[in-house]
């Protein structure tokens, strides 16, 4: 699947507002994530993240539940 498809879904998914949109969300944007490195396109992927987060910055929920990915690494070193 084309990433803008990927994007797609997952801001179609947070702009839901409620904790398990908010769940879906972050997973298929792990998986993104997980693409997108190993197709070297780590600097697009860094980008994106940041700008979702400037975007939402009044969800704290969302912001909640995309910081507890950190620990499972959104990607690989």
């Amino acid at each position: 699947m084309p990433f803008h498809l990927w994007k797609n879904i997952i801001e179609s998914e947070i702009a839901e507002t409620n904790t398990h949109s908010y769940a879906e969300g972050v997973d298929h944007l792990s998986e993104l994530g997980r693409l997108m490195q190993e197709t070297g396109r780590k600097e697009e992927w860094d980008s994106y993240v940041s700008l979702l987060r400037q975007t939402n910055a009044r969800k704290p929920r969302f912001l909640k539940t995309l910081d507890r990915i950190n620990g499972k690494r959104i990607i690989g070193p």
